[in-house]
C-alpha cells in the first residue's frame, strides 16, 4: 500500500521521464568542476589541500555512487512493475540492459535452453558463459603484461611514463640506486635541518672520522693561536689532560665554545660557527685527551671524570633508596 500510495503521488508519476535521472547524475558529476579550478588560487583560497590521490578517490566514489543510484532506480521500477503500477513495456532500462551486457546472464525463464542433459540428484548444470567483464579484465592483464615486458626489459615507453601509467623504465637494481640517491638527499636535508637545533643540552660527541676531520680543520683555523697546534696550550689552557677550568665533557666544551669566557679573553663563537661546527670542533677536542704533546702546559682547573651511564644509573638507584628510607 505504501508503494502504491507513493506511486500515485507527484513524487513518482506513473509515466516516468528519464530526464529526471539524467539531471540527477548531472548534478552529482557537477561537483567534479571543483577540481578544475586554478591551482594557484586554490592554494590561497582553500583551507584544505587535496593531493592527486585524494582527487582520484573522490572521483571514483562519485562514479560508484552514480552506478548505485542507477541500480537502485532500476530495482525500484521493477518493484513498481511487479506491483502492477507500471506496465512491463514501460519498465525500460535507463541506459539499456547494462547488467545483461556485462554478464550475458540467461533469464530464468530461458534457463532450460542452456541445461546440460546429465543430471545428478535432480540437479542440472547450466552451460553459462564466462561474464564479459571478467574476460575483459583477463585480456587487459595480458595486454598489460606485454606493456610491462617491453617497458622494463626491452625499451622504455616514454609516453606512458609522462602520463604516469608506468614508472621509470629501469631494472630493479637501477631503480634501487635511484631510490637510494633520493633517500640520501632526504637524509642530508634532514641532517641540515636538525643540525641547527643542536645545543648544549642535547649535543653528543661525534665519532665519525669525517666529522672529526672537519672539527680538526676548524680547530686549526681558529683555536691554535691560544691552545697550540696540538692542543698543548699557550695563552689558553692545555686541552690534552684531564683537568678543566670550566668542566669537561662534550656538553661543557660545547657551551664554552658557544658562549666563550670573556673574563679569560675567549670570545663567543656562536656568531661565527654553526651549532654543527661547534659540535665538530668540540668532538675533535675530546680526541686530544691523553696525547701528551711536547711542551704541554701544566694542568689547570679541577680533575674531570666523565660519569658513565652505569654510574648514573647506580647513583639514581642510590638516590631512590635514600628517599625511600627517609620516607620510612
Amino acid at each position: 500500500m505504501a508503494i502504491k500510495s507513493l506511486s500515485q503521488s507527484d513524487v513518482f508519476p506513473k509515466k516516468s521521464n528519464h530526464l529526471s535521472s539524467i539531471w540527477l547524475i548531472f548534478g552529482m558529476l557537477l561537483s567534479f568542476q571543483t577540481f578544475a579550478q586554478n591551482t594557484n588560487n586554490a592554494e590561497h583560497d582553500s583551507i584544505i589541500n587535496f593531493s592527486d590521490t585524494d582527487i582520484y578517490v573522490l572521483i571514483a566514489l562519485n562514479v560508484l555512487l552514480s552506478v548505485m543510484v542507477l541500480w537502485m532506480y532500476g530495482k525500484f521500477r521493477e518493484i513498481l512493475m511487479y506491483a502492477g503500477l507500471i506496465k512491463q513495456e514501460e519498465n525500460k532500462p535507463v541506459f539499456g540492459n547494462i547488467e545483461h551486457w556485462l554478464t550475458r546472464a540467461v533469464p530464468v525463464e530461458k534457463e532450460a535452453t542452456i541445461q546440460f542433459e546429465h543430471e545428478y540428484d535432480g540437479i542440472r548444470e547450466l552451460d553459462n558463459v564466462l561474464p564479459p567483464w571478467w574476460l575483459w579484465m583477463f585480456y587487459a592483464t595480458i595486454a598489460f603484461s606485454f606493456i610491462y615486458l617491453i617497458h622494463y626489459h626491452i625499451s622504455p615507453i616514454k609516453a606512458l611514463e609522462k602520463i604516469g601509467f608506468v614508472g621509470p623504465g629501469v631494472g630493479q637494481e637501477e631503480l634501487y640506486k635511484i631510490e637510494m640517491q633520493e633517500a640520501e638527499k632526504q637524509k642530508q636535508a634532514y641532517l641540515a635541518k636538525a643540525a641547527s637545533k643542536i645545543n648544549e643540552e642535547n649535543v653528543v660527541a661525534l665519532t665519525d672520522a669525517n666529522e672529526i676531520a672537519q672539527g680538526k680543520e676548524i680547530f686549526q683555523t681558529n683555536c691554535i693561536i691560544c691552545h697550540g697546534k696540538e692542543g698543548q696550550g699557550g695563552a689558553g689552557p692545555n686541552l690534552t689532560d684531564d683537568y678543566w677550568l670550566h668542566g669537561g665533557g662534550i656538553k661543557n666544551i660545547f657551551k664554552i665554545i658557544k658562549y666563550g669566557v670573556p673574563e679569560k679573553g675567549m670570545i663567543a663563537w656562536e656568531s661565527q660557527l654553526s651549532p654543527k661546527q661547534i659540535q665538530q670542533v668540540a668532538s675533535f677536542i675530546l680526541t686530544l685527551r691523553g696525547t701528551h704533546p711536547p711542551g704541554a702546559k701544566e694542568p689547570q682547573g679541577e680533575l674531570w671524570k666523565e660519569e658513565s651511564e652505569e654510574n648514573k644509573t647506580d647513583s639514581l638507584n642510590t638516590s631512590k633508596n635514600n628517599n625511600t628510607t627517609s620516607a620510612k
